[in-house]
């Protein structure tokens, strides 16, 4: 068993299954030829919508930004619009994408509307806006005499669940201190933050007011003794004073060597991590003199640290390998950033065409299915590596085809956000030789789609070379997905849940066991709530993983299935308990106990120790 454990025995599972209603082919085959499986769509469409507050009265004047990222990840365009009186606004002439979109009216926060995977043309929206938290004190030396001209940033460590952040941006006014040495956060997202003092601008080189020294967190404490101030959006926090300790820290320095083949260029910049983290504390442009390139970083605490510098020269990207560093009472200096040159990896997604048993609504209804969007997926690299946590985020074409840079060595595993609630993937390859593009890109799916076995690519990862191009990555994509829905409860009641619970999905057919596509992980909610989407259709056995009593930032926990060693273990837990879910395309599941839910319970019989699937449905 690895550090993670695999429980069965001590929770009470709850399942409920819900099997995603599918689109259909319409029967005339005509019909199915004009419906290809993907859309090639140009027609440019609005984004709409209403702003409204926290009582549903219109926010006149909020400026909505719509941000389209291109398929290889970088920034491609933006457009805006405002609201009017009745809070209604309209970006419009977008082209196809999914778009990150962005509200301000000060001093307003967005509570509800917008999603987190972004928003696509053709689609209205609602979003709920209600005034900021903010927290106010005053900021004093160690004998008491207030600090004029000192910054406080508020760093975010939790969101509004509670649950554990380790990403420090935020968006806020105010907080510098005034000639009483008095401060004043306001447009604060609810949530927990902790308060710092000192050297708090991240990407900034010009320095500050005591800006060479060690930051003080709130009361008067290093970063491991702060105490965490919590608000929700309307709180009015005050007296949360600090009293700025004021000490020299140390200096961390050195020179980042270019690639030999490469002139280093102006745009190279070195980002400074806590170690644990995976967004920068701090970054620092590199300073050129002569054939020298040198950076600093001041004001550092006793403690761990990683630095990465990256180079940017048009399309190209040169980055150097993570080097820890650790800072114990004294300056460190002589540091070497090698950079070294990147990889890019092509690819596509491709829809397969729904399959006959896959027609239920819409047949019912008479209508074609509605094809995928593949352009509003999102491709997800990351490194398996523990030391290195930055994963790459990539919107396709419109026809599927995606393009990841900046890739550096080691072994990648790739996910797909479908978007769609219909929509799971079939099978993630890599062929030998890469597919032409499919007529109606539904041709070498379908091909793909009869291939045996898990495949070698989807099993392993990606192994990646500095340097090289890799080509042929393949998601194949269908509908007909299902979902899984349920609540952990503890073994006893009142106990609480274990930190960071995950409920898993195992294939129970023996010749999936290292389909790692065909597993599914989802962490449960502080509620005990789970809910698995974009699932397969196919039988599963469920199962739990926990990780007692550590819930840090830093700990960051891979898919099961990803190891080969936890992948066994997490099947061998789940076969022993024996909870068994069925999941088939166009199956609905109804509860006798509450027409209105679909529920399929699978159950654990505290007082036999026994435990059994029980049907609670008919299906319809």
């Amino acid at each position: 068993m690895s550090a993670s454990q695999l429980v069965s025995r001590s929770w009470i599972v709850a399942v409920v299954v819900t099997s995603v209603l599918v689109a259909t082919l319409a029967t005339d085959a005509r019909a199915q030829d004009a419906s290809p499986a993907t859309t090639t769509a140009t027609e440019r469409k609005p984004i709409r919508g209403r702003v409204v507050d926290e009582n549903g009265r219109p926010v006149d004047g909020a400026a909505v930004s719509a941000v389209l990222y291109g398929a290889s990840g970088n920034f491609a365009g933006t457009a805006s619009g405002t609201s009017n009186r009745e809070g209604e606004f309209t970006i419009a002439d977008l082209d196809p994408g999914l778009y990150s979109l962005w509200v301000q009216s000060p001093p307003l926060v967005v509570v509800d509307g917008i999603r987190e995977r972004g928003a696509s043309p053709g689609q209205s929206l609602t979003i709920r806006m209600a005034r900021g938290a903010a927290i106010s004190g005053k900021v004093v030396d160690k004998d008491g005499q207030p600090l004029t001209g000192l910054h406080v940033e508020p760093i975010r460590v939790r969101d509004e669940e509670g649950l554990r952040l380790d990403d420090d941006s935020v968006e806020f006014r105010g907080g510098v201190t005034d000639d009483r040495g008095e401060y004043r956060l306001w447009g604060l997202e609810s949530g927990t933050y902790l308060l710092a003092v000192g050297h708090t601008v991240k990407y900034a080189d010009e320095p500050r007011f005591l800006s060479d020294r060690v930051r003080t967190f709130y009361p008067s404490s290093n970063r491991a003794g702060a105490t965490e101030v919590t608000v929700r959006a309307g709180d009015d926090i005050a007296n949360a004073d600090i009293s700025f300790k004021g000490e020299a820290g140390f200096r961390i320095s050195g020179a980042v060597i270019g690639v030999p083949s490469h002139k280093l260029s102006p745009w190279t910049r070195v980002e400074l991590y806590q170690a644990g983290m995976s967004s920068p504390d701090r970054s620092s442009t590199v300073q050129f003199k002569g054939d020298a390139s040198t950076f600093r970083f001041e004001a550092l605490e006793d403690g761990e640290y990683q630095l990465v510098a990256t180079s940017w020269e048009r399309d190209d990207q040169d980055t150097s390998e993570r080097v820890t560093v650790r800072v114990r009472g004294a300056d460190v200096s002589g540091v070497r950033l090698e950079l070294q040159p990147t990889s890019t990896l092509t690819g596509r997604i491709e829809a397969r065409a729904p399959k006959p048993d896959e027609a239920c609504q819409a047949a019912a209804d008479g209508k074609a299915p509605p094809p995928l969007r593949l352009g509003e997926m999102v491709v997800r690299a990351r490194r398996v590596d523990a030391k290195f946590y930055r994963a790459w985020t990539v919107r396709p074409k419109s026809d599927g085809e995606f393009t990841v840079k900046g890739l550096g060595g080691g072994v990648y595993r790739f996910a797909l956000d479908l978007g769609d609630d219909d929509a799971f993937i079939e099978r993630l390859d890599r062929p030998a030789t890469p597919p032409a593009t499919p007529a109606k890109g539904v041709a070498s799916a379908q091909a793909a789609s009869r291939t045996e076995g898990p495949s070698p690519f989807a099993r392993d990862g990606l192994s990646v070379t500095r340097g090289q191009s890799v080509k042929g990555v393949r998601f194949v994509v269908a509908r007909g997905a299902a979902r899984v829905r349920g609540r952990i409860a503890p073994a006893k009641e009142g106990e609480p849940l274990p930190s960071r619970a995950r409920v898993c999905l195992v294939p129970a057919d023996p010749r999936q066991k290292d389909d790692v596509v065909h597993y599914y992980e989802v962490e449960v909610e502080r509620d005990g709530t789970f809910d698995v989407r974009n699932v397969a259709p196919g039988e599963y056995f469920v199962a739990t993983r926990t990780f007692p009593g550590d819930d840090r930032p830093d700990l960051e926990i891979f898919p099961a299935a990803w190891d080969p060693k936890e992948r066994a273990a997490l099947r061998d837990s789940a076969e022993k308990a024996g909870v068994r879910v069925t999941l088939s395309p166009c199956q609905r599941l109804e509860s006798y106990a509450d027409a209105s839910s679909l529920t399929e319970i699978a159950s654990i019989d505290r007082m036999r120790g026994t435990r059994r699937l029980t049907h609670q449905y008919r299906a319809r």
